[in-house]
């Protein structure tokens, strides 16, 4: 590891120095005047913060995004991380850790410190960027194929961002603090994006065919911090003459009338500083009540919804890890990485604006391959921002699933999710409107509601034809017809049914349907019969 603990991590040696060079960065940030201009900074903090914990995270891995390490003791992380792989990799024989890499990720840490420690004074929170660096660059070293997709990104990136001295020497104005608030947004996007995708393994597959190509929106993070910098170097010159143009009026006029006045005024506007940042503290804890009390009376009016509309609990978790702890039974050919459904799948995420995709398909006496498609995909969606609610209709926990009943599974869904919708519209979602809420029309028109508020809806529903029929409601001409409605009223949700059936003859030529029929038995294409 010399060659590590040397020449390839002698550049970081700058993060060592970044606790003492904090004065220097205290202008940036003014208790109680800029929390408007960091505000997207903090949301982007907090964002990336709930999509880690979505990961399947080591304690060692949580602890990090929990406590984080300071900018000083980044330095030292890293280095030893890269020793304990570098003396795996001998034990192994497999090579060693690429210098290169090394050199490109610290420079990263280097130049994104240079922003975390800006907004630092303003919450503890930013340090989430340095956990994250480190579980990154763990998930990521000794994996040539990783390193190599990462490479590109990260030079990309250190080479846009400005080094720490920087932000020392820049005068900041308004406009430059909300420029590196959306480079500090653009910044934790591309990471986030990174380590999910690195992460993922083959769930990357199923990522970048049902969504936009992981690539294109690291490309789209990279100009967009691009951007930003431009703006704030074009800003510094003309920041810089305005204080240059300050400075020279106080010179001329000095006096001692003048002098006195300055004093004065300067014992004044201490007074009232210290005034003011005593009351911005105050208003700082009531409005952390207010939201802390808000938030509590959604939740609460939120899980009083979700009792009257499914008495029994219910929980969509248990039930995806009950079907992928009872696994799979399929043919190399016949997952979905091999038979062919990827290229339809991208297809289908092409298309602009709402639409439903079926994909339907028979494994012959195995398990059905669409099943283990589908607990991929939620799998591979989780950590993304959308909304993702899903329904397995087959029979898992020996309950019987009618139509109502998986509309009333994706309304709990809903409300858990978004506890905001229900609570700032009273008028819809009531104890007393869920309560008449009986058949399915009724509930079916409250999940609309609902679905409709929600942007960047995903909704997954697995093994359709499992779902059983009562006296009232079927799949035909009642289910399906409805989310075909749904998806023509949004604007945005998507919405994917898998069947080992292709869809009813009823609903085949709606414009907001597009199917694909996959099987890898060599049946002939069965039609769904309910």
């Amino acid at each position: 590891m010399d060659h590590l603990a040397t020449k390839d991590l002698m550049t970081v040696d700058r993060l060592a120095s970044l606790r003492g060079n904090t004065n220097a960065l205290s202008h940036w940030y003014e208790p109680g005047k800029d929390f408007f201009f960091y505000a997207a900074a903090q949301n982007a903090c907090r964002i990336s913060k709930a999509r880690l914990l979505k990961l399947k995270l080591s304690d060692e891995e949580q602890e990090l995004l929990s406590a984080p390490p300071k900018a000083e003791d980044l330095r030292q992380r890293l280095k030893d991380i890269g020793e304990v792989q570098e003396r795996q990799l001998k034990k192994s024989k497999m090579g060693r850790i690429s210098s290169e890499f090394v050199n490109g990720f610290c420079d990263v840490a280097i130049r994104t410190s240079g922003i975390v420690e800006i907004l630092l004074p303003q919450s503890p929170e930013y340090t989430v960027t340095y956990g994250l660096l480190i579980i990154l660059f763990k998930s990521v070293v000794t994996k040539k194929d990783r390193e190599e997709f990462l490479s590109t990104y990260l030079e990309s990136l250190a080479g846009r961002l400005p080094l720490i001295e920087f932000y020392q020497t820049t005068f900041p104005t308004d406009a430059m603090k909300l420029a590196v608030a959306g480079i500090f947004v653009e910044m934790m996007r591309l990471l986030d994006e990174a380590l999910i995708y690195c992460r993922s393994g083959r769930l990357g597959k199923l990522m970048d065919a049902v969504l936009q190509p992981t690539k294109t929106k690291l490309d789209s993070y990279v100009a967009n911090v691009e951007k930003q910098v431009k703006k704030m170097e074009a800003l510094k010159n003309v920041a810089h003459e305005a204080q240059t143009a300050d400075l020279k009026d106080i010179v001329k006029d000095t006096g001692s009338v003048v002098a006195k006045l300055y004093q004065s005024i300067e014992r004044s506007t201490t007074a009232i500083g210290i005034s003011m940042e005593i009351l911005n503290d105050r208003i700082d804890c009531l409005e952390l009540r207010a939201s802390r009390m808000t938030v509590f009376e959604m939740i609460k009016h939120s899980q009083q919804l979700q009792d009257i509309i499914l008495s029994e609990g219910w929980e969509p978790e248990i039930e995806l890890e009950l079907v992928l702890q009872r696994g799979f039974r399929l043919s190399p050919k016949d997952h979905w990485e091999n038979n062919g459904v990827l290229d339809g799948l991208l297809a289908w995420s092409k298309i602009p604006g709402s639409s439903l995709l079926w994909v339907g398909g028979s494994s012959g006496n195995q398990d059905p391959w669409v099943t283990e498609l589908s607990a991929d995909m939620i799998q591979a969606l989780q950590p993304q921002l959308l909304t993702l609610v899903y329904v397995f209709c087959e029979d898992v926990k020996k309950r019987t699933l009618t139509p109502i009943r998986l509309v009333k599974q994706l309304i709990i869904q809903i409300l858990d999710l978004h506890p905001e919708i229900a609570y700032h519209n009273p008028k819809l979602f009531n104890v007393s409107r869920f309560k008449r809420a009986i058949d399915f029309s009724q509930v079916w028109r409250i999940f609309e509601e609902l679905a409709l508020e929600v942007p960047d809806l995903f909704l997954i529903i697995d093994r359709v034809e499992e779902c059983e029929i009562d006296d009232e409601v079927d799949l035909k001409t009642n289910l399906l017809p409805s989310i075909l409605n749904l998806v023509k009223r949004s604007r945005s949700s998507r919405v994917i049914i898998t069947s080992t059936y292709s869809p009813p003859v009823e609903v085949r030529n709606n414009p907001f349907l597009q199917d694909i029929y996959i099987d890898t038995a060599e049946y002939s294409n069965g039609d769904i019969v309910r």
